[in-house]
């Protein structure tokens, strides 16, 4: 069967925060060569903000509304409004910009027509996904357009994400909902027909109230309606087994979480060329090289090293990096070989002379895993120590 393709839009001016490649680490890793392959994609759009509303006392709390936007003939629905008291300070600062529905749709748009226009890719088979950091009038936290056939939106700062022990799991889950949708349920009325607004642990819930959220992911199911609908549509068996996968790897990781916190344990850790392995809670985190070669780095030395300290330890540094290296400066050997040589040494010096390069990469791997596993998990793996003193794993003491 011909594989489905869902490319993940990271606007260029939010980046790939840690919750996002948590996500996609962890969506990627389900059934890898599968018939559904996640792809992160950075995307080129002009920042929107300047056409906004800042509203610095929203909070993302509320419950989500219908919008006539999204829909053919829904009429608009009156929900009561519950308020919880916190919320991540980045998430909470970019949801604060608010664009309505109708700003979304036309962003949805435009981000469908710059990718086809840009890549040669069969639209039967190919589904776009605009990850979106801004907030919605309705609060709408997820969903396909009515008005194309090949994009769908994720809030990525959405209060959904903090309804869960670690933020990625929304997000995971909503990329699997997101292809599924797209095989089986892409037609204009997709609101009107398919959603429910009574949840049942389906993955077509409206989930107005945003902690119900947490029904369908646990529930990794799909209701008898949908799923005879789904065969109806004539879905390649293999397509539906990956989508339930996918939908049973995001609730595993959830429970693994769950009993990881009361267990009160410090996980079991490993490390391949490219990820920091949690296996224990189904969890990894990718790190670019320069971080890996760092983070082992530390796990050689669980002694601790302090920043004044780390030029005595070049020559193990330098290994390690050119180890994890990948880019390729030269056809010529001699002269990659070279250029290789000469940028890591570029970087080895600055961490030498205890330049921000080197607090900004450790703290880049703590946030990182603290993304990947949340707070209470994270500590004892990340490198940490008081200001001027040795800074250590506290994991392997």
């Amino acid at each position: 069967m011909r594989k489905t393709n869902v490319y993940l839009l990271v606007p260029t001016y939010a980046g790939v925060t840690g919750t996002i490649q948590a996500a996609f680490d962890l969506a990627k890793n389900v059934d890898p060569s599968g018939p559904i392959q996640f792809h992160l994609k950075d995307y080129p759009e002009y920042n929107p903000k300047e056409y906004m509303i800042k509203d610095d006392e929203w909070d993302g709390m509320d419950d989500i509304t219908p919008s006539d936007d999204f829909s053919i003939n829904m009429e608009p629905v009156r929900h009561q409004i519950e308020v919880v008291d916190t919320s991540l300070q980045y998430a909470r600062h970019m949801r604060q910009w608010i664009e309505t529905p109708a700003d979304v749709l036309e962003r949805m748009a435009e981000a469908e027509d710059w990718f086809f226009e840009s890549f040669r890719e069969d639209r039967e088979n190919t589904l776009v996904i605009l990850l979106n950091p801004f907030g919605n009038s309705h609060n709408y936290f997820c969903g396909p357009s009515p008005e194309r056939s090949n994009v769908a939106f994720i809030q990525t700062t959405h209060y959904a994400t903090e309804t869960l022990i670690g933020r990625h799991l929304p997000l995971a889950y909503e990329f699997f909902a997101s292809a599924m949708r797209f095989r089986a349920f892409n037609t204009p009325d997709y609101q009107d027909r398919f959603v429910h607004e009574i949840d049942r642990g389906c993955m077509n819930d409206f989930f107005s109230e945003i902690k119900n959220i947490r029904l369908k992911i646990l529930s990794a199911d799909i209701c008898e309606d949908c799923y005879d609908h789904i065969e109806s549509q004539s879905v390649n068996p293999l397509f539906i087994d990956h989508v339930f996968k996918g939908f049973e790897a995001v609730r595993a990781q959830q429970n693994s979480f769950t009993r990881a916190r009361r267990e009160r344990k410090v996980l079991e850790v490993s490390t391949s060329m490219k990820y920091i392995k949690f296996e224990s809670i189904g969890a990894q985190v990718s790190l670019a090289p320069k971080e890996m070669a760092l983070y082992k780095f530390y796990l050689n030395h669980p002694e601790g090293v302090a920043y004044s300290n780390i030029c005595d330890h070049r020559e193990e540094l330098y290994t390690l990096y050119d180890k994890h290296y990948q880019q390729t400066h030269s056809d010529d050997a001699q002269i990659d070989q070279n250029r290789r040589g000469a940028a890591i040494d570029a970087v080895l010096e600055k961490w030498c002379m205890q330049d921000e390069d080197l607090t900004q990469t450790i703290s880049k791997i703590n946030r990182k895993i603290k993304d990947a596993i949340t707070n209470e998990l994270a500590k004892p793996h990340q490198i940490l120590g008081p200001r001027g003193g040795a800074r250590k794993i506290a994991a392997l003491s």
